[in-house]
């Protein structure tokens, strides 16, 4: 009889871009905090000077500068091997953030 091994992994994320001409890799396979690190881009240095804005109106902001690149798609694979078409959880975004805000 067979044996069938099945092998937990590090959850890994993959951002991509989509435009009419045609889908950009913006990464491939990577930890959470690497994924939002390239979402976020230069979000220490965007912070500089506005310090009342709020977590919803950065995620918001930043989600505005995509879409006028084109369609974001997210997928995050888990533990297990299995692929989900979703973005990380609002609370995962704050997180993010706030640690950014306060260094």
């Amino acid at each position: 009889m067979a044996t069938i091994k099945i092998q937990k992994q590090i959850p890994k994320w993959d951002l991509y871009l989509i435009k009419p001409t045609g889908t950009s890799l913006i990464v491939k396979s990577a930890p959470l905090k690497t994924f939002l690190d390239k979402y976020f881009i230069n979000l220490s240095k965007n912070l500089e000077g506005h310090p009342d804005l709020s977590n919803q109106d950065i995620i918001d902001k930043y989600q505005k500068l995509w879409e006028n690149m084109g369609t974001i798609r997210s997928y995050y694979t888990d533990s297990w091997g299995h692929k989900w078409a979703c973005f990380p959880h609002i609370n995962k975004l704050n997180d993010y953030i706030n640690k950014i805000k306060n260094g």
